[in-house]
């Protein structure tokens, strides 16, 4: 997926201008790139990844970023009425990647985010945006960056 998206999204001025990086390490690891960033983007990745694996890339923003960048993310939030939807518990990727070829998708609670988050001094909220594919998107920022512990929906 993401080569196609690289293929069909990214014209050739817009990759030579911005100079985007990319890097697919099963770790969350954003030290590969030996750089600070300012925008980390992480498109339906928390529906694949265990409570385990979203805490790396939390670990990692901390690590890996500037003081006032931001981290947009997507989930399927956990329910507890539909059969499947409940918050995912497993400690393992669930769906296609380099070492499984099954489709898989999970969900996980908004209460479990908040506390992950707030736990390395991050605010997270949700977009108003409807849910893209069900989906919907996060945004992720250091507290002292908001002024307030807004952990909304």
């Amino acid at each position: 997926m993401l080569d196609a998206g690289i293929e069909y999204c990214l014209t050739p001025e817009l990759k030579a201008e911005k100079k985007p990086l990319f890097d697919t390490n099963d770790r969350f690891d954003f030290s590969v790139f030996d750089a600070k960033f300012d925008v980390v983007l992480a498109r339906s990745i928390w529906s694949h990844a265990a409570k385990s694996q979203i805490e790396a890339m939390l670990d990692s923003f901390v690590a890996w970023t500037n003081p006032r960048a931001f981290f947009l993310t997507s989930y399927y939030p956990a329910t507890w009425y539909r059969r499947g939807q409940g918050d995912y518990r497993g400690s393992k990727w669930v769906g296609r990647s380099h070492e499984r070829s099954e489709p898989g998708q999970i969900h996980h609670s908004w209460k479990w985010l908040r506390a992950a988050c707030g736990s390395r001094g991050l605010d997270v909220r949700r977009l108003p945006d409807p849910p893209f594919n069900g989906q919907y998107w996060l945004k992720i920022t250091r507290l002292q960056e908001t002024g307030s512990a807004r952990n909304s929906a």
